[in-house]
């Protein structure tokens, strides 16, 4: 009888153990579940407030808030308000008419506010999120910053490395401005909103390829390390050299050398990406020729059917 207790007894603790083990990687993906579904619902430092409210103006700045918090090692409090500008007219009397015409949102730190152009001004999601997480970063930036110059190079750059706003567009922006001898010296960029949209768009381009050139010198953290520089107290160049050992005009030969190394005709095709592109392209271009010259041919018979000599019976040609 004890033989038999013993028995049922190990075979209920096999049971469980059984159970036990389909029932934790049910639990670890319910738990996968849970994280997906309130990702980009966690709890903000600061109270956000979308006028009139929009839930994925929200959503966006829910879920990068934390990355860009981290990236730039500074936090937001109080009151941050978003607003919805129905159209242009309403935009401009917002931020000022003085605000230059290809912008499509304006960050105004000082009062803890974001103006965005009508939504219609974006393509998409991704181009919603750009915007809005440049913004953000104007914000996080110039509200631990208040009472400190920054340089509008450092401004921008980060802004756009924070929102991922790189494209294959601004490569090509460098290497027309590197081959032509036009690239703006940091300083000049103080004066991005009196630019021209092309100057603009190479002004950006030279302000984040000058925050890349940092990270990648000097590590990671060479951001937060300027930034907390800056918040102590240190002018720009004291916060650099601080960070990396480099005064401003030193930084700036340094990445000067490195973009005229960079944006050259030979590194641009050196790049996987471009290669990829360069491809297509040429594919395309081979398809529609051999597409053109297999119509040529047609066309060629259908001509040659159309006059060709009449013949007799035994499809000898008749003399005339």
């Amino acid at each position: 009888m004890s033989s038999h207790s013993s028995l049922e007894k190990s075979l209920k603790r096999k049971s469980l153990h059984t159970m036990r083990g389909k029932l934790y990687p049910l639990g670890f993906l319910l738990l996968l579940f849970l994280l997906w579904v309130s990702r980009g619902r966690g709890e903000l430092p600061f109270t956000l407030k979308v006028i009139p409210p929009s839930t994925e103006v929200e959503e966006i700045i829910r879920e990068n808030y934390p990355s860009i918090s981290s990236g730039l090692g500074v936090g937001l409090t109080g009151t941050l308000s978003v607003y919805l500008a129905p159209d242009r007219a309403r935009f401009e009397e917002l931020v000022g008419t003085a605000f230059p015409d290809w912008g499509l949102a304006c960050a105004l730190p000082s009062k803890g506010a974001i103006i965005l152009r009508d939504l219609e001004t974006t393509k998409g999601r991704r181009d919603l999120e750009e915007v809005v997480t440049h913004e953000l970063t104007h914000v996080l930036l110039h509200g631990n910053l208040s009472d400190v110059h920054i340089p509008r190079w450092f401004d921008e750059g980060l802004a756009m490395s924070q929102s991922q706003q790189w494209r294959i567009g601004l490569d090509f922006t460098l290497v027309k401005a590197r081959l032509t001898g036009s690239l703006l010296p940091l300083r000049e960029i103080d004066r991005v909103n009196t630019f021209w949209r092309e100057k603009a768009d190479l002004a950006y381009a030279e302000s984040f390829s000058a925050v890349l050139w940092l990270e990648k010198s000097f590590g990671p953290q060479t951001i937060p390390r300027i930034i907390k520089g800056l918040k102590e107290g240190h002018s720009m160049n004291g916060a650099l050299w601080r960070a990396t050992g480099l005064g401003l005009r030193d930084c700036e030969n340094r990445w000067l050398h490195w973009v005229k190394g960079r944006y050259n005709w030979l590194a641009l095709f050196a790049d996987t990406s471009l290669i990829w592109l360069g491809l297509t392209v040429l594919f395309i271009i081979v398809f529609f020729l051999k597409r053109w010259k297999q119509r040529d041919i047609l066309n060629k018979w259908k001509r040659e059917e159309t006059f060709s000599p009449p013949s007799d019976d035994k499809g000898n040609p008749l003399s005339p």
